[in-house]
């Protein structure tokens, strides 16, 4: 996520630059094939769908979504890499271990 500084001596140009920057088909282009990372700007996924690499990452960008991760995101962390490491170990099957992690991260939606 892009943010300006609240105290920045130049907050429009600074907000202008990443407007630029995250919206702009040239730039954005420019950026990708530089740094070989997935586009968050449509225009630009359809490239990205035909490199082998980058091929995943473009197709799911289409329909990730974000969660709220509870009022703890760091708990939240724990109990993913838990749920991953009892899976790994077998512990507990996938789907146990899944409905576990959900049921722990939901107790964190209550904490303050």
């Amino acid at each position: 996520m892009e943010t300006v500084a609240a105290n920045s001596d130049y907050p429009d140009e600074a907000w202008g630059l990443i407007q630029a920057i995250t919206t702009e088909q040239g730039i954005v282009a420019d950026y990708i094939e530089r740094t070989q990372l997935p586009a968050a700007l449509k225009a630009v996924l359809a490239d990205q769908q035909e490199d082998y690499v980058l091929s995943i990452f473009a197709d799911q960008s289409l329909t990730a979504q974000s969660w709220y991760a509870g009022n703890d995101p760091t708990e939240t962390e724990s109990i993913f890499e838990n749920m991953i490491t009892v899976v790994n170990e077998g512990r507990l099957s996938e789907i146990k271990a899944v409905q576990n992690a959900a049921d722990q991260v939901s107790l964190t939606y209550d904490k303050d």
